[in-house]
């Protein structure tokens, strides 16, 4: 409101009003505000980091965090959603599955498709915190869950394929092949993200490389 004793335009009162005016989001663009910053500053911090400092590095109150996200918990799930459910593809499954196209086409050409969806220095930080936290995160279950249903149509296919054979004693074994395969390709993000190391510019030869040198463990079978 104006001021109510007539001062004119020059009135601290106007000033304070028009400040104030000028803080007021739409709530949406609000909720996106906390959302957006959140995702910093646990990818940053971590999720045991107290979401009074949070407010304090927007410049709002906590008591307004809560009006859009009604506890950490809740906060840390959009965060999470947004990171991580928001950026996968059921177009991963369908395309893994496609035997019209050659296993090992078809498993590059996943990895090409998912390291352009996460290579981000966010994505990679918020994995890692929320592998630290473990058991205390039981949001990340289902990001965890897609990439384990991932890797398992892998190995199906290269079942399929006639490239590892159907025996019951080397599970253990095969599954730990196709997670090995997995975690070198999240390598190259911890060390470009978290560990500042220069990695190679052309990441597609790079995880091409990759793959190719997991298929040749089977050529060599």
């Amino acid at each position: 409101m104006r001021c109510r004793i007539g001062c004119g335009t020059g009135c601290p009162m106007n000033d304070l009003t028009e400040l104030r005016g000028a803080r007021r989001l739409d709530p949406g663009v609000r909720a996106e505000q906390i959302l957006a910053e959140a995702t910093r500053f646990f990818a940053e911090r971590g999720f045991e980091a107290q979401l009074a400092d949070l407010a304090a590095r927007i410049g709002v109150s906590e008591a307004l965090i809560f009006r859009y996200y009604r506890t950490k918990q809740v906060l840390i799930e959009a965060v999470y959603d947004r990171v991580f459910i928001q950026r996968w593809s059921e177009e991963w499954i369908t395309a893994l599955a496609d035997r019209a196209v050659p296993v090992r086409a078809r498993v590059e050409r996943f990895y090409l498709s998912y390291l352009e969806a996460v290579d981000d220095p966010l994505w990679i930080r918020i994995a890692m915190y929320a592998a630290l936290a473990g058991e205390r995160m039981p949001v990340a279950y289902g990001a965890r869950a897609r990439v384990e249903r991932v890797l398992k149509v892998i190995l199906h296919e290269l079942h399929a394929a006639g490239l590892l054979p159907d025996d019951p004693g080397q599970e253990a074994l095969q599954w730990e092949m196709v997670l090995h395969l997995y975690s070198s390709v999240l390598y190259l993000l911890l060390r470009k993200h978290i560990l500042n190391r220069r990695v190679t510019e052309d990441r597609d030869a790079m995880v091409k490389r990759l793959v190719a040198n997991f298929f040749a463990e089977f050529e060599r079978a």
